[in-house]
């Protein structure tokens, strides 16, 4: 039986060092990518030849996938498969003990709900998301000639029940890292990055300005601009004059300008 992989964000960290080795152990050699950067997307075709994998970005249409009675799935979802999973979510003992962190406050049971039944298609760590991404391997598989299908998701909030819901749907679930550097190293590697992203950034834009400012200065200098209504009088101390300061002041005459 064949077998192809999704992943659902990319990243060339994940996939030299989680994604590429699974699919060599598993001897998979198709690789979907639903989302990644741009580089990512050049980047991983050209890496993923040199494993023999073929690295394509995972196109289909919402409108496209169904269930088995002919149901659209994105309406589905969250009228049936979402409150299948939240019953499921909701007798976790962890989600009792976030409930209870505000238990005379009803609000917040409400509010975790809500944040677990989203199905807002621009917010890309809901469960409504993950579940279409599910849905869509399968969709794949079966169009496949029932292919096997492994989906690489984000990490969320109680990924498990997920898992459950992927071997429901005969799709096996794997999550990725959520960085790239272990714990241990994650806090060292964010300084390090900031450090290069900024400090250096600014550094030479800074560097660049000053020393275009610098040349600038000795191919034109400065002009001072001064509006006036033609009451010059420089030589006549008694009467007011629209130059008055120039009189007591350090300044070139080639470096005023009447306006």
């Amino acid at each position: 039986m064949s077998s192809f992989c999704v992943v659902e964000n990319l990243s060339l960290w994940n996939f030299l060092f989680r994604v590429a080795p699974f699919l060599v152990q598993k001897r998979i050699q198709k690789l979907l990518v639903v989302d990644a950067t741009p580089f990512v997307f050049w980047a991983a075709p050209v890496l993923g030849r040199m494993a023999g994998v073929s690295v394509s970005r995972f196109r289909f249409r919402s409108i496209d996938i169904k269930d088995e009675e002919g149901l659209l799935l994105r309406l589905r979802i969250p009228n049936k498969d979402l409150h299948d999973v939240f019953k499921i979510v909701s007798q976790d003992p962890s989600f009792q003990k976030i409930c209870d962190f505000k238990e005379k406050d009803g609000r917040w049971a409400t509010f975790l709900s809500k944040s677990i039944g989203s199905f807002d298609p621009h917010e890309t760590q809901t469960f409504f998301r993950a579940m279409m991404i599910l849905q869509a391997a399968r969709w794949q598989a079966r169009k496949e000639s029932g292919a096997k299908a492994f989906v690489f998701l984000n990490q969320r909030p109680w990924g498990e029940t997920l898992a459950a819901y992927g071997k429901q749907q005969e799709v096996g679930v794997l999550f990725l890292p959520s960085a790239g550097l272990g714990d241990k190293n994650r806090l060292a590697y964010g300084y390090l990055r900031s450090f290069f992203q900024h400090f250096l950034y600014w550094r030479w834009i800074l560097k660049f300005r000053r020393k275009t400012s610098i040349q600038n200065r000795k191919k034109t200098g400065f002009k001072l601009a001064v509006e006036h209504s033609g009451y010059f009088n420089l030589d006549r101390a008694d009467l007011y004059s629209d130059f008055f300061f120039w009189q007591v002041s350090a300044i070139k005459g080639d470096d005023i300008v009447g306006v």
